[in-house]
């Protein structure tokens, strides 16, 4: 004779399959050892300005930059500044820290 909740613990082993397996490959992909090379970086730092925001100060300082800079790979924020009129930001200043790889 045949349990009447044996449908139910069928799905229910799959599921705890499927879920094992899963865990297992994300474990994977976590403990995978990165691929980095050896490249050697060198970094500046460059202010940035904007009237509208200083995420758009960041946008303009990497901008700019890169019109002289090949091979930028970060950046870094260092300090954030502006200038107030009345109880308004007129301009915000945003000084990065670039870092780009150095050619061979």
């Amino acid at each position: 004779m045949k349990c009447a909740y044996a449908p139910l613990l069928d799905d229910t082993r799959r599921f705890h399959e499927r879920s094992r397996r899963s865990r297992r490959s994300r474990l994977e992909i976590i403990t995978r050892e990165p691929a980095v090379s050896d490249h050697v970086y060198k970094h500046i730092d460059v202010t940035g300005t904007s009237a509208k925001s200083s995420d758009d100060a960041v946008r303009t300082a990497v901008a700019r930059a890169g019109k002289s800079i090949h091979g930028m790979k970060w950046f870094k924020v260092l300090e954030t500044r502006g200038d107030i009129d009345g109880n308004a930001v007129l301009h915000w200043q945003v000084t990065i820290q670039i870092g780009f790889a150095i050619d061979d």
